[in-house]
This record gives structure tokens, sequence and C-alpha cells, in this order.
């Protein structure tokens, strides 16, 4: 431990140094060092606090009658377990705000009805899962599905298995939409009218 002046002591040398560890010949230079370098003086000051501190209670603790030491065992044991039980309440508060955070996701069956030109409705701003009904179109292992607007803009466009599982959509804006169905080829199998609303 040689410190000089162009360079900062490490914290090793200044706790050697506020515990009274330094050897007799390396001390006047650290002295040197701590009378010219603020920071490294303001570190000493702090060790030092820190020093006492833990010398004063280890004094009051060895003062201490035995019978008293005993018990207040339980003081000491009930601080951490405090922290854990708060530690745990936030865990819990934080992941209930989380899944208030999840956003909510609507159903919709989209059916093929004949005469009937009325669009299903969904609410906007929610993302929608799309269940369509797939009867009696040609059998495919899986079907073209896209979203378009009411002037034809593609919004969306995924597949969905024969089984018809739901098409997970994005939320959309308040409208008129039409989703489609078609082949793995392109062709135009199926159109259904939805119209989503604010609520």
């Amino acid at each position: 431990m040689a410190p000089d002046r162009n360079r900062h002591l490490d914290a090793e040398e200044i706790e050697q140094y506020t515990m009274g560890d330094v050897p007799e010949e390396e001390c006047a230079r650290v002295e040197e060092h701590l009378l010219i370098c603020e920071a490294c003086r303001e570190r000493a000051t702090a060790s030092d606090i820190y020093v006492h501190a833990m010398r004063d209670a280890a004094r009051q603790l060895r003062s201490e009658p035995l019978v008293e030491r005993q018990t207040g065992w339980w003081r000491l044991r009930l601080v951490p377990a405090l922290l854990a039980a708060g530690l745990l309440a936030f865990v819990v508060w934080q992941a209930g705000r989380d899944v208030d955070r999840q956003p909510r996701v609507f159903g919709v069956s989209l059916a093929a009805l004949r005469g009937s030109n009325s669009p299903t409705l969904a609410p906007s701003g929610t993302p929608l899962d799309l269940r369509l009904d797939l009867n009696a179109l040609p059998a495919f292992d899986s079907y073209g599905v896209e979203v378009v607007d009411q002037v034809g803009n593609r919004v969306w466009q995924g597949a969905t298995a024969a089984s018809g599982a739901a098409c997970r959509i994005a939320a959309l804006p308040a409208g008129a939409y039409f989703v489609r169905v078609s082949s793995p080829a392109g062709e135009l199998l199926r159109e259904y009218a939805l119209e989503t609303t604010s609520r």
C-alpha cells in the first residue's frame, strides 16, 4: 500500500487507516494524501463514523445484562421477517397490477347465415378471437383469413386451422369490416360482416 499524490486511496486502504491497521511507515503517506484529496478525506470520514458506530454497538451489547440480550433476540429476527412480509405483499400487489394490464380478449363467432346482411358486433379497442363457421367449405388443412375495412384495405392477415380454431387479432378501431376466408391458393370462399363499436 503506497498511495501517491496522483491516485485515490482504495477502499481497503481507507478501511485499514480508519481502523488503525496501517503500518507506521505507510501512515504518513496516507495522511499526506488525505490532506490534499477531499474525495478520499470524505470517504475516510464516512468509514471512521461507521467504525465508531460498530464499536459503540459492540460495547453496548457487551454491557447489556445477559437476560436482556436473550429476551431481545426476537427483535433481531422480527425486522427481517417484517421486511420479507413487506416484499411479499409488494410482489403480490405488483402481480395483480400486471394481470389488470393484460388486455381482455373478446370472443366473436362469425356464422354464415342465408339472407342476413347484418354484421356481427364486437367492441372496438379490444383484441378479438374470431371463431369462423367453416361448415360446407371445401376441405383444406388450413384457410387464409384476412380482415379488411369497408373500402377494402387490409388491416389484418393470418390463417386458421380446418378445425376452426380462433384467430386472435389486434384491437380494431370503431368501424365496419369484412372477414374473408380463402383457400390456400387464395380463392375467396366466404366473407363475414363485422362491426366494431365503442362501448
